[in-house]
């Protein structure tokens, strides 16, 4: 609906819709209708006719589009509804360019064993260079037993004293742990993908505002994880992590508080409960700092 014109228009069987935050443009996802109304992905800038950017699919997910409207992104899958994974492209369209693959589900970019994940967000960067999105371990899949009956069939909780979540938050927990999916980078320019959190460091900071070449992560150790029910904050790692390469660089071990990353990057810095001191590291020569020294 065009306030200033009172032009109104209608699309019909749209499922979802993006707009951009700065322009007059917007992408849809145009669901199937019959036999001859396929899936479709629209493109509508500012009182222009629609443009079809992609077609006959079979499901998009996790729809996005720059500030500026430049970029559209999103997932798709060309597999059935019933299967058991479903296997994820990454699509970018430039303007009103047709929508290309540019990177696959199972890319060599990727690290061994995993795929592009559907469990969590596309977002671009503010500067528009950028694509986070996630990544995760392609999950197994049992063979099923079709000569036992439903009827015979056992279902068994096992808890270990060694498991490092206790048996009630791993059952609260299934559905997060199943979906677990870990952020990385596309950088637009180069079609280069950057793995930024994996097993060994499972949260990396995104500033999707920020223009700098580090940010940082942290890790609670798995030796740490199963006291995390009764000692609490759980001693935690913290790294610098390299976004144009996924280098990660581990600056100090067992702190009980998180890490923030000061505005022009050249600083980490952190509360340490058990000196009761403001603590630092300068990221370009690695120096730790007690920054609350001189403070009575």
């Amino acid at each position: 609906w065009n306030l200033e014109t009172n032009v109104r228009d209608t699309i019909e069987r749209a499922s979802e819709l993006k707009w951009a935050s700065k322009v007059a443009n917007a992408v849809i996802i145009q669901s199937a209708g019959d036999s001859t109304q396929p899936a479709t992905v629209l493109r509508w800038f500012n009182d222009q006719p629609y443009t079809a950017i992609d077609t006959a699919f079979e499901g998009v997910k996790k729809l996005s589009m720059d500030e500026l409207g430049v970029h559209v992104a999103y997932l798709v899958t060309h597999d059935s509804e019933n299967a058991d994974i479903h296997y994820y492209d990454l699509k970018l369209s430039e303007g009103s360019a047709w929508a290309s693959v540019v990177l696959e589900a199972e890319s060599d970019q990727l690290p061994e064993g995993w795929m592009l994940s559907e469990f969590n967000s596309l977002n671009f960067s503010e500067d528009g260079r950028s694509l986070y999105l996630a990544t995760r371990p392609v999950p197994f899949i049992p063979e099923e037993d079709t000569t036992v009956l439903e009827s015979e069939k056992v279902s068994l909780d096992i808890w270990s004293w060694t498991d490092e979540d206790i048996q009630p938050m791993q059952k609260i927990n299934s559905r997060d742990d199943k979906h677990r999916s870990y952020e990385g980078r596309f950088i637009l320019a180069e079609k280069k993908w950057v793995q930024l959190e994996d097993e060994t460091v499972e949260h990396v900071r995104v500033d999707l505002e920020s223009e700098l070449d580090y940010t940082v992560g942290y890790m609670v150790p798995h030796s740490e994880r199963a006291s995390m029910s009764w000692n609490y904050p759980t001693p935690m790692d913290f790294y610098i992590v390299d976004l144009n390469t996924g280098e990660k660089k581990r600056i100090v071990t067992g702190v009980r508080s998180w890490p923030s990353l000061s505005l022009a990057g050249k600083y980490v810095y952190w509360w340490d409960g058990a000196s009761l001191q403001w603590k630092g590291y300068r990221v370009e020569d690695g120096q730790d700092l007690i920054l609350s020294a001189n403070i009575s």
